[in-house]
């Protein structure tokens, strides 16, 4: 699997330079998925969608969550992309 950064900022409306470099990304890649650091907005969600795209949140742990630790994140995060790639 190869993984590009896009460097969108988390929780910020994703521009329309920012939608094309992706369409153009995926277009050159076959992508079909994207993964977010945390859940986009459902507009984002249906932008992705409509370029052949399956979104993921994984969570990259960065800060300590309220209601897991580390581990079981990081194994909830790849169970999530792993069935994601199946499809």
């Amino acid at each position: 699997m190869d993984i590009a950064s896009l460097e969108w900022e988390t929780g910020a409306a994703s521009t329309q330079a920012q939608w094309a470099e992706l369409e153009l990304m995926a277009e050159d890649t076959g992508a079909t998925l994207l993964m977010w650091e945390a859940a986009p907005p459902s507009e984002a969600l249906a932008r992705a969608e409509e370029l052949g795209l399956t979104s993921v949140v994984f969570n990259p742990m960065t800060n300590r969550p309220a209601s897991t630790d580390f581990i079981e994140g990081i194994s909830q995060g790849l169970s999530k992309l792993g069935d994601a790639a199946e499809q």
